[in-house]
């Protein structure tokens, strides 16, 4: 009970959040109150500084993934990841090669903090593409940590060991998610975990090859930057990590806690254009191949970015979906492109036509026996 009362002991005094605070008080009122779990982010950084991120909510005992999953199993999981209470105004400490920052949690559960790193903090960081963070929450009145610390996972590219970096859309970019068909879209949210949920053909290879530039031996790093909501990061978590997608940082998109599972991808997707350009100003000397689909709107939000960094995007993927009145949108604004930036977007439903272009721009090494390239 004494992990129930420090938790209620930090948000009873939510008089910001007053509905929150009645709703969290009467919970542990009637000994309902969890403790609280953290979720840490992917997150990512340069030699000059970090961005580390993640959420505090009730741990509601989200259930993991397992290959037997009955479908009331999966139902009941998805309905923990969209009505787990969030915790607000929870004081967080982030711990990354020896140098603390804190932190508060926003309404919705979310915290975010940067560190600058010294001359020191870099040379222990070189050697390293991927380093860990230890996040904890602290007791709002004495600042002692409560619970034990997690690890989060900073990646830290080497720009050595970089060709380029690689930005990519989720739903129908690499898991078949039919996010234009709503009722298709919530029966695979609903019925299907993350071990039953499919990649779209060829994707993994593509993606592995990406990743590996030119020759093979590069560690270009990958984004995932979609309109699905935070509620969703364990599970895309867990099907990247059993279908073998390289593992890289996720930047979705904040919503409130709802119903509307239905709705999850969609909304403005321009918010993509202020994650990209955060991302582009993290790693000023790279440029960046991007991959979307022709279902929403990432032909639009990359031909901006692509206009307002002519020299940072070297080509845009658009998965072709079927839709004919997007395909001749995408299509003029392909010949823009080539026109006023000799840019390639290539639109086409088939990955093996996206590495058949890759390999002659030199993203990816040539496979003779590649499964995607037919002789």
């Amino acid at each position: 009970m004494h992990k129930s009362r420090n938790l209620y002991r930090n948000v009873r005094r939510m008089a910001r959040y007053p509905a929150k605070r009645l709703k969290l008080s009467l919970k542990h009122y009637l000994g309902w109150l969890d403790e609280p779990l953290i979720m840490p982010y992917h997150s990512f950084g340069n030699e000059h500084m970090v961005r580390i991120r993640g959420r505090v909510l009730e741990n509601s005992g989200i259930l993991k993934t397992k290959r037997k999953n009955r479908l009331h199993r999966n139902l009941l999981a998805m309905l923990k990841r969209y009505l787990s209470d969030t915790i607000p105004e929870m004081p967080v400490q982030v711990s990354f090669l020896g140098r603390d920052a804190l932190a508060q949690t926003d309404e919705d559960g979310f915290f975010e903090v940067c560190i600058p790193l010294s001359k020191e903090e870099k040379a222990q960081s070189k050697p390293y593409t991927w380093q860990k963070a230890h996040i904890q929450l602290l007791d709002k009145q004495t600042q002692d940590p409560i619970y034990y610390p997690v690890e989060a996972q900073v990646l830290m590219p080497q720009s050595e060991k970089a060709q380029f970096g690689i930005i990519s859309d989720i739903d129908d970019t690499f898991l078949l998610s039919h996010a234009t068909k709503p009722l298709k879209k919530i029966y695979l949210l609903l019925t299907r975990h993350a071990h039953r949920r499919k990649p779209m053909e060829g994707v993994v290879h593509f993606y592995q090859a990406l990743k590996k530039g030119y020759n093979g031996q590069k560690e270009n790093p990958i984004f995932y930057v979609s309109s699905s909501e935070w509620n969703l990061y364990d599970l895309l978590e867990d099907f990247c990590q059993h279908q073998n997608i390289p593992q890289a940082p996720f930047l979705l998109q904040k919503k409130d806690l709802s119903w509307k599972v239905w709705k999850s991808g969609t909304g403005n997707h321009f918010h993509k254009i202020d994650k990209i350009k955060q991302i582009l100003q993290t790693y000023p000397k790279l440029s960046f191949v991007l991959l979307g689909d022709s279902g929403q709107k990432d032909a639009e939000v990359y031909t901006r970015i692509a206009l307002k960094y002519p020299k940072r995007v070297s080509a845009i993927y658009i998965r072709d979906i079927g839709d004919l009145k997007r395909r001749n949108k995408i299509r003029k604004l392909a010949a823009y492109l080539k026109e006023k930036n000799n840019l390639d977007l290539v639109l086409t439903p088939h990955t093996a036509q996206m590495m058949q272009h890759a390999q002659k721009a030199g993203f990816v090494q040539t496979f003779l026996n590649s499964p995607l390239i037919k002789k």
